[in-house]
């Protein structure tokens, strides 16, 4: 079933790149993603970026600009590259992305989590628990309803197919999660990825509001599982499929340069392989018009970095 499975994946990427593919569209595409990938691995630029802007308070607006920029970036030269210079000439092109773009950044700087804990005279393991848990929730709301506020707005004229339920898929998005996680398994003991993860780390929630420790790790798992919700719902629904009505397969090299940006930040082989995934991702999405494998395959991966980080943190 496995390699049944894994053929017909395999068709799928081999029929898009054949549709997609051009050698100076790519090796632009590539160099773009290598140029994120030094720039943060070298220079840590979106951690020390992004710290001058918090500081500054401007956080709220430069995040969502950089998105911008790197979106168009790679959308452009790309489209241009494939001679659909045309495509350019729709205003949706211009106005969507954009304003998705801006949703993203915005939920990120969107809610003063530590003001808010440090208001309410919490102790610390409170603290912990309320903030590693909210960070994820809020910011998985405010994409999933600026979405659907985006959609109401446009009066449905944003499709965003694929949120009806298809089974028919999901042993293929399966199979890219069982072809990754030997390198979950992997790289889940390195030292970057264990200066990282887990993002819950429970026993520095210790009987925070009276609570077992297997309710803190239901109530944050819950609370990721809506961050990634959030993740698929934009990237490969609106960035892809929401967009493949104007750009046609051009939608998704400039979704794979957003998601490798918004790895930034994370460990440096996660970010470097964030590109191989949401072109995965990004082309099962294009092909089948469905999103919920995408959302199974992204929680499950999530889920088991906790879980696999977490027994190495408690075996050191």
């Amino acid at each position: 079933m496995l390699i049944k499975d894994f053929k017909k994946l395999l068709a799928e990427v081999i029929d898009f790149v054949r549709e997609d593919f051009t050698w100076k569209k790519y090796a632009y595409a590539a160099g773009l993603i290598v140029l994120l990938d030094l720039l943060q691995i070298n220079f840590d630029f979106y951690n020390a970026v992004t710290a001058h802007w918090v500081n500054d308070g401007i956080a709220w607006l430069a995040l969502p600009a950089l998105y911008i920029i790197i979106y168009y970036a790679m959308l452009v030269p790309t489209v241009l590259l494939s001679g659909e210079g045309w495509r350019l000439r729709q205003w949706q092109v211009w106005v969507w992305p954009a304003a998705l773009a801006v949703l993203q950044g915005v939920s990120q700087y969107s809610i003063p989590h530590e003001a808010l804990c440090n208001k309410a005279h919490l102790t610390m393991y409170e603290i912990y628990f309320v903030s590693s848990s909210l960070v994820f929730f809020t910011r998985g709301c405010v994409v999933l309803l600026g979405i659907c506020t985006f959609r109401y707005i446009t009066e449905r004229r944003f499709a965003l197919p694929g949120l009806q339920r298809n089974a028919s898929y999901i042993n293929v998005y399966l199979t890219v999660f069982m072809i990754m996680f030997p390198a979950l398994v992997v790289f889940a003991g390195t030292p970057d990825f264990l200066s990282y993860y887990p993002r819950f780390k429970y026993w520095l929630a210790t009987g925070a509001f009276g609570l077992e420790t297997w309710q803190h790790i239901a109530i944050f798992d819950v609370s990721y599982g809506i961050d990634f919700l959030s993740v698929e719902t934009l990237y490969r629904g609106a960035f892809v499929l929401g967009m493949l009505r104007w750009l046609g397969p051009r939608c998704v090299l400039p979704m794979v340069a957003l998601y490798v940006s918004v790895h930034m930040g994370k460990p440096a082989v996660e970010m470097c392989t964030a590109a191989i995934g949401g072109y995965l991702l990004g082309i099962l999405a294009y092909r089948t018009k469905h999103l919920w494998g995408g959302v199974i395959v992204h929680v499950a991966i999530a889920l088991s970095i906790e879980v696999l980080t977490t027994m190495w943190h408690l075996s050191l």
